[in-house]
């Protein structure tokens, strides 16, 4: 009690004696604002939000205000004195306004690297269940993408996925006085159920807050404010089906937020192995083991070339090779066909060209047509039969250049 003597409530809303009640209100609302944790991270912010809370639940209260005034102090503050109590506004979601059963003020981790730098971002505020789960995806999604490229992004990022997985974390004091603050609201409201379940929340966060902390005495307030309400309410008590414990919605979210980027990134990671071994084997490098197994017996294989020698190439160079060699020699029955199919045009030509009246200008421009096509079509064939030929030649030196000359 001494200590809440060293203050004036009006200078702490920033009013005279003489506000009235609307005054001291509208005060509170702009006060609370500016000083709320979730928003202000002053080091003192959380001592003077508290000092707020007392001032208005003293000065917002007619007959708490009258004995302020008259000096008796004690009485003012003390929760047993029986008054009408300051209506305090409840608490709405930062994200879509509305007002929750089931808040809390949550804190997510967010990570961005750029290879040598990281940041480390660290947003909160209160959320009702569904704006935390679009919160908690956003923040991973981003930290899985982009928050581990970077040395200290790494192990940072592994905090927050560790942090974020689990819902995020949620300050015992704040949260204490937060369920605090709505069972309040929803006691003035006439549901006694929700107020008395909220009350037990908050006594329940209250318990694993730790004097150390500086939301420890903001929370003992809270804690406070759900003894009486529990001590005075004469309704039921409900049990609130939680949706923030155990595997939360929140925290489903989260995981969807992880392994949406997971996903991408091992996709990418196995089209470069992917493509590296691609590479290998083109440029003969050692054989992959995921792509080709080598006969246990023989090991080797002796290659007879097109310069009367023998080579001795491995199992896998065999089998390169001898796909290569099937693949021209599929080549050779069209490459045939075409030939023959050019020497009986010739020879129907030879026939055409000794019945040809020359003086039947269009018999003769005709003739001349058939002879002009089949020149296109003989040029084509050679040209395909060098190309032919320059590919067996290539790969005639690609076995002298893998294998080993034995004979």
């Amino acid at each position: 009690m001494a200590d809440r003597k060293q203050f004036n409530y009006y200078d702490v809303l920033g009013v005279p004696k003489s506000a009235t009640a609307d005054d001291i209100k509208n005060a509170y609302r702009i006060r609370a604002k500016e000083l709320h944790p979730d928003k202000n991270h002053a080091a003192d912010a959380t001592a003077r939000f508290q000092q707020l809370q007392e001032a208005y639940s003293v000065l917002g209260s007619p007959e708490r205000r009258q004995l302020f005034d008259q000096g008796n102090f004690e009485a003012a503050v003390d929760p047993a004195t029986k008054a009408t109590e300051a209506v305090f506004d409840p608490v709405p979601c930062d994200g879509c306004g509305c007002i929750s059963a089931q808040p809390r003020f949550v804190q997510y981790d967010r990570v961005i690297s750029a290879i040598i730098i990281s940041y480390k971002i660290r947003p909160a505020g209160v959320f009702c269940p569904k704006c935390a789960s679009k919160r908690l995806f956003l923040n991973t999604f981003i930290t899985a993408s982009v928050g581990w490229i970077g040395f200290r992004g790494f192990f940072w990022s592994l905090e927050a996925f560790f942090n974020n997985l689990t819902g995020g974390k949620k300050s015992p004091g704040l949260n204490a006085f937060l369920l605090a603050r709505q069972a309040a609201y929803f006691m003035q409201q006439g549901n006694s159920n929700l107020a008395n379940a909220l009350a037990v929340e908050s006594l329940d966060y209250f318990k694993a807050a730790s004097f150390r902390y500086s939301d420890y005495s903001l929370g003992k307030s809270g804690a406070e404010v759900s003894q009486i309400i529990l001590s005075r309410s004469t309704g039921g008590q409900i049990k609130l089906k939680s949706r923030w414990s155990g595997w939360s919605h929140p925290a489903r979210f989260a995981l969807a937020g992880f392994a949406v980027p997971a996903i991408f990134w091992m996709v990418v990671f196995k089209s470069s192995a992917d493509s590296k071994e691609a590479r290998q084997s083109y440029s003969g490098g050692s054989n992959p083991t995921n792509s080709y197994s080598a006969p246990a017996s023989p090991q080797y294989y002796d290659v007879p070339g097109n310069d009367g020698h023998t080579y001795r190439v491995t199992a896998y160079e065999y089998q390169r090779l001898k796909s290569i060699d099937g693949q021209l020699e599929a080549r050779q029955p069209d490459l045939k066909a075409r030939m023959d199919d050019l020497k009986s045009r010739r020879a129907l030509m030879e026939s055409q060209r000794a019945s040809l009246d020359s003086n039947n200008s269009y018999a003769v421009a005709t003739f001349n047509q058939t002879v002009d096509a089949w020149n296109r079509d003989k040029n084509q064939l050679d040209a395909d039969f060098a190309a032919f030929n320059q590919e067996i030649d290539a790969n005639n030196a690609e076995l002298r250049r893998v294998g080993q000359l034995i004979r």
